[in-house]
């Protein structure tokens, strides 16, 4: 992984978290924080419309997560060149991990990026060691969630980590035991 020392010795980690349009980015991103500070909604639907990033604090280290629009509505927008930017102000290359969220109630991936695009995306974004930094968090609750990090894995994501994901906005919950399967902090 890539580590940066700022002046004052503290870890910081950029996260990025990818995924479909209302598939929980924001909601993740508020339960890791602990805050309310990304808009969400109860629904599918999407409310991130731009790239911005978010950060928290935790074990003395700084955590900046960027949240994005869904990679289904990727036309158009310069999401690239907004992660850069923001990796530009935190002196990186790349993003420490990549978070890519499903909603496990959304059975068919509707107009799903290509897997090239999705693997080229990951290795811009992340680097040439983009599958051990990446991992698949199925957010949800029902039992089609297995069944669906599978087929997810076989089209998109194979060789990286899955982990289960729902939401606890009080403290992190379930966000932290994600986050701890591709960060380490030294």
């Amino acid at each position: 992984m890539l580590w940066f020392h700022s002046s004052n010795s503290e870890q910081t980690y950029v996260i990025l978290i990818l995924g479909l349009a209302g598939d929980g980015k924001s909601s993740f991103i508020n339960a890791a924080t602990g805050k309310q500070q990304a808009a969400t909604s109860k629904s599918l639907q999407p409310c991130t419309t731009a790239v911005k990033d978010f950060v928290c604090k935790r074990s003395g280290s700084k955590f900046v997560f960027i949240d994005t629009p869904g990679l289904d509505l990727d036309e158009g927008k310069d999401v690239d060149a907004s992660v850069g930017r923001i990796l530009a102000r935190y002196k990186r290359s790349y993003v420490d991990a990549i978070i890519y969220l499903h909603h496990s109630t959304r059975k068919v991936i509707t107009r799903p990026p290509e897997p090239s695009s999705v693997v080229t995306k990951f290795q811009t974004l992340c680097g040439p060691a983009w599958r051990s930094r990446t991992i698949l968090a199925v957010m949800g609750d029902t039992a089609d969630t297995v069944r669906l990090e599978g087929a997810l894995q076989a089209i998109y994501f194979s060789g990286i980590k899955v982990a289960p994901f729902t939401i606890n906005v009080q403290g992190g919950g379930d966000a932290w035991n994600v986050l701890d399967q591709v960060i380490t902090v030294k």
